[in-house]
């Protein structure tokens, strides 16, 4: 099944009580806190506070959006990754989204590689050892910028809990799209919805993307497990924006 939800960082301008509120006044199912605003690693305090808050307003969390980018801590990468973990702990959510990286597959040299899937699979690892999973932003600029160098890494880190997050890219064709989502397909929990064109990222209504979004949908409804479409960037980023955008997606359900 598919549901509706919304991503934190939309909206860092708005506290986490409006955020909820922006949710529940928009029929959306769940959010995706993200560690650089909303629940900050290490701040248990908060992230116990607002995990209570979402729950008591029937919201799921199926996701904590860590923004932890493998390889730029060095030695302290086991000790800031346990923070987040602990963080994630309070939080109460399944689910740690990270960065595979800083460079695109093609231009990461074999030796950086092995170091980078080295760290995310002791971070797999420890993950496992708190019964969470560690899932990718489908991104530019990491291992993970096409889907087939994102599942070579997922087949490389070989660990059961490591799975994916999945994003329309506006610097691939939408076939190229359609075709990367299939790919990863088994492995995809979270896809985040936006509208985004062009290496300038021009930003559109998702109403104006309504034929890609049919086609990503129809390949979605066919994995046989729930998916999460979370809501990330709206046009501008106004709240205000929210009504006619999750209306929008909510009509597709």
């Amino acid at each position: 099944m598919l549901y509706p939800g919304l991503v934190s960082i939309t909206y860092r301008q708005c506290s986490p009580e409006q955020i909820i509120a922006l949710c529940r006044d928009n029929n959306l199912s769940a959010v995706e806190w993200g560690g650089d605003v909303h629940v900050p690693h290490g701040d248990l305090e908060t992230a116990v506070k607002v995990a209570g808050m979402t729950r008591a307003a029937g919201l799921s969390m199926p996701s904590y959006g860590t923004y932890y980018k493998a390889g730029a801590y060095g030695d302290n990468s086991r000790a800031e990754f346990e923070k987040i973990l602990r963080t994630a702990n309070a939080l109460g959510t399944p689910s740690l989204r990270l960065w595979a990286g800083s460079k695109n597959s093609e231009d990461i040299t074999k030796d950086e590689r092995d170091i980078l899937i080295r760290e995310l699979r002791d971070c797999a690892d420890m993950a496992a050892e708190h019964g969470k999973i560690i899932t990718f932003e489908r991104h530019n600029g990491t291992l993970t910028n096409r889907a087939s160098s994102a599942l070579a890494m997922i087949e490389e880190i070989g660990r059961e809990n490591v799975r994916t997050h999945w994003q329309p890219s506006q610097f691939l064709t939408h076939e190229e799209n359609c075709t990367g989502l299939s790919l990863l397909l088994p492995y995809i929990d979270c896809v985040h919805v936006f509208a985004w064109e062009g290496k300038n990222s021009q930003r559109f209504t998702l109403a104006e993307h309504r034929d890609r979004w049919a086609d990503y949908l129809s390949i979605l409804k066919g994995a046989g497990q729930d998916i999460y479409l979370l809501m990330e960037f709206t046009p501008t980023n106004d709240p205000a924006e929210l009504p006619t955008e999750a209306e929008t997606l909510l009509s597709w359900l």
